[in-house]
């Protein structure tokens, strides 16, 4: 049986019932594939697709069974077996069966256009508010936003209505609704953020919503975002902000679509100012290629192929979160990089606890990615050892002790007073903004004294602020 008989055959519905699952009657059940505390996965019975939130993992009804069994012969074993016991459905006329796959690029790009000239429009105060405690720039990112109501009152023409159906920004709602008229429809990403996500052309072929309302940062056991916060168009395609390009050395990875939304208009103070523009937004572009993942188990076949298509790659930095799952997603991906991209030098960021890189700019100066990236960690490809021989060496010497003076009497005029200099803290340290500390230091040759006197040239000093950070 061919697979587009099995498909025209067997409905989703039909698997769900093998397997043991029963969707709520908007559509949502648990996830099967995944710990899932919450129902995440929304099932699209007119189109025989499901897609979890929470996971990622989508496809159609021999997907499931490929998931179910463990492996895709066993899954189409299956799925053959299933639509064997059911009567023949022939959902579509065969003269459809034929044509070929509307390209969704075009409805794509035109609804996002539209998304984003909902931020322009006076009343989106919500999403504007959202994106600024974010510190999110719209008028700089690519970004728009979907209130969900733009098929409401006969909006759309009945080419444009079948192509967001077909494209999945509208999906036939299937319950019954009080004082409707004909068929109903529920939105994709209904009160999002909408993100674009390209294919290597530079394309959009999928979107991604981000929840203004439902801000709950809690995880599932498995340690992805719980539903509702995110949303992926089902058959999920296609990477954010768009492929690498060719010419890429160094690359970010991060953990999510917001992250690298961030990074894309961090300007990063510090380094070389030709990499910097008057508004300080393309530095770090500049020095580095971006690249989301979707989460902590979101690295794609999409993600290593693009990665392994890079012939001038360098180096890989990952900059996840600072929590556990982050940790353990950086270990995993290491590992599975050294694999594919063997020969490239890989690192990671020590984002602060609790903290992820959007978080970072909300509560911190710009600064802070500078000192972060700089201070990046290197993963050890090769540990090198050395055996005990029989004469060993003599130890080296201690070096000299450098000795000084501390005078914390001024509070306002630390001193630390050695042979060579004088370290003064002007203004001593603000206890009351400690989520920034800040010190200026005045620096001072000691061997300069004028005359005997005690005083010292100030020719011979520097000021400098430091960020204990």
């Amino acid at each position: 049986m061919e697979i587009s008989e099995i498909k025209q055959r067997l409905n989703i519905q039909t698997v769900l019932k093998y397997y043991g699952l029963q969707p709520d009657r908007n559509g949502m059940l648990k996830c099967p594939f995944h710990a899932d505390d919450t129902a995440s996965m929304k099932v699209y019975p007119n189109t025989d697709t499901f897609n979890c939130f929470g996971c990622g993992k989508n496809g159609d009804q021999i997907e499931i069974c490929v998931l179910k069994e463990g492996s895709r012969h066993k899954g189409i074993l299956k799925a053959t077996e299933l639509a064997g016991e059911v009567k023949q459905v022939n959902h579509k006329p065969k003269q459809q069966e034929n044509q070929p796959k509307q390209n969704h690029t075009e409805t794509l790009t035109k609804f996002f256009a539209y998304f984003q000239n909902n931020l322009n429009h006076p009343v989106a105060v919500k999403p504007k508010e959202y994106l600024k405690s974010r510190n999110l720039n719209y008028e700089s990112l690519e970004v728009g936003y979907n209130s969900g109501q733009f098929h409401h009152r006969g909006k759309l023409s009945e080419p444009d209505l079948q192509a967001c159906i077909n494209a999945g920004l509208l999906v036939p709602y299937n319950g019954k609704t009080p004082n409707a008229n004909g068929t109903t429809y529920t939105a994709f990403a209904k009160d999002c953020i909408i993100f674009p996500i390209k294919d290597k052309a530079g394309n959009i072929i999928s979107l991604y919503g981000r929840s203004i309302t439902n801000n709950d940062k809690s995880l599932s056991a498995e340690g992805s975002p719980k539903a509702g916060k995110h949303y992926y168009l089902k058959d999920r395609q296609g990477l954010y902000p768009g492929y690498p390009e060719p010419e890429t050395t160094r690359l970010i990875l991060t953990e999510a679509i917001i992250d690298a939304a961030t990074l894309l208009q961090i300007g990063a103070a510090g380094g070389n100012p030709e990499e910097r523009s008057e508004s300080g937004i393309t530095s770090i572009t500049k020095r580095f290629s971006i690249l989301a993942l979707y989460g902590t188990n979101g690295f794609t076949d999409e993600h290593r192929e693009a990665i392994k298509a890079l012939k001038h790659l360098k180096e890989i930095i990952l900059f996840f979160d600072g929590d556990d799952p982050g940790r353990k997603a950086v270990t995993k991906l290491e590992s599975e990089l050294k694999e594919h991209v063997p020969g490239v030098s890989i690192s990671y960021i020590e984002t602060p606890e609790g903290e992820d890189i959007n978080s970072l700019l909300q509560g911190h100066e710009p600064e802070i990615f500078t000192h972060l990236l700089e201070n990046r960690k290197p993963f050890l490809l090769v540990e090198n050892t050395v055996e005990e021989t029989e004469e060993k060496s003599e130890p080296l010497p201690e070096p000299p002790r450098a000795t000084g003076k501390l005078n914390p009497k001024n509070p306002e005029f630390i001193t630390f007073t050695t042979d060579e200099l004088q370290i003064i803290i002007l203004g001593g340290i603000n206890l009351q903004q400690l989520d920034r500390l800040r010190i200026t230091l005045k620096i001072s040759r000691t061997d300069t004294a004028l005359g005997g006197t005690g005083t010292y040239n100030p020719l011979h000093s520097i000021r400098h602020t430091l960020d204990l950070y």
